[in-house]
């Protein structure tokens, strides 16, 4: 399914060339929640932005659902991001003058969906992050762990067929994080959804079918091996 090869990001500082993700091969199969851990600045929101099109590589070839995306023009690429990448970076991003609900319903009507099966969508998407009691709150006046988890619901409710997270439990206490982690566990089982999360919180590990040790751009370690089927963890489970 993602296929990186030689995979190189460069930047400058200090007009010093430096590596932001280096030499860097990975295959992510179909179906697999995959979580990628370091230190600061050791490649994986770097890796994440590359693997959602934000960034374009220097190095190397990065082939998504057989597509090269390297060589994809600027709009191809937005066309691609948008029909197959949900993308949860840390910057939260919400419409401040919309409700709770209507920031669901809104890339949804946007994408063509009808108003029926949008709001439809929408409540349910709620209702699994938690939210839908908060489902007609005015976005200023949610918490930061609330907008946190109504950000998530959003890279969620086109359904798409790879979710990139950048430390997605960062505002949450544990027990929504277990809650979160269990959605996506229950995504990738259900609807065979691949999962590419950065998250540092070593707790939730075991939730993984493997687990990627970055530092300074590159693999250090890889640990598990790639599954289908995911052993359940009732011990983590709320």
């Amino acid at each position: 399914m993602i296929i990186c090869q030689n995979l190189g990001k460069k930047f400058s500082k200090d007009q010093k060339i430096q590596y932001a993700i280096e030499d860097f091969s990975l295959e992510i199969e179909e179906g697999e929640l995959l979580i990628l851990y370091g230190p600061p600045s050791s490649g994986k929101t770097t890796f994440l932005s590359l693997l959602g099109g934000l960034l374009k590589a220097d190095e190397g070839s990065l082939e998504i659902l057989g597509q090269e995306i390297t060589k994809l023009s600027a709009e191809e690429l937005r066309v691609f991001r948008q029909s197959n990448i949900g993308l949860h970076l840390q910057t939260i991003s919400l419409f401040s003058s919309l409700t709770a609900l209507e920031n669901l319903l809104a890339p949804l009507y946007l994408a063509g969906v009808s108003k029926k099966e949008a709001l439809s969508k929408a409540l349910s998407i709620l209702q699994q992050v938690g939210l839908f009691e908060k489902k007609d709150i005015a976005v200023t006046l949610l918490s930061e762990g609330e907008k946190s988890l109504l950000h998530f619901g959003r890279t969620l409710v086109l359904e798409p067929k790879i979710l990139l997270l950048d430390e997605p439990t960062l505002f949450l206490d544990h027990a929504t994080s277990i809650r979160i982690m269990t959605l996506l566990r229950e995504l990738v089982l259900d609807h065979n959804m691949t999962v590419v999360a950065a998250i540092g919180d070593s707790r939730l590990h075991p939730f993984a079918s493997r687990l990627i040790r970055l530092k300074s751009g590159q693999i250090l370690e890889i640990a598990g091996e790639v599954v289908k089927e995911l052993a359940p963890l009732p011990y983590l489970k709320i």
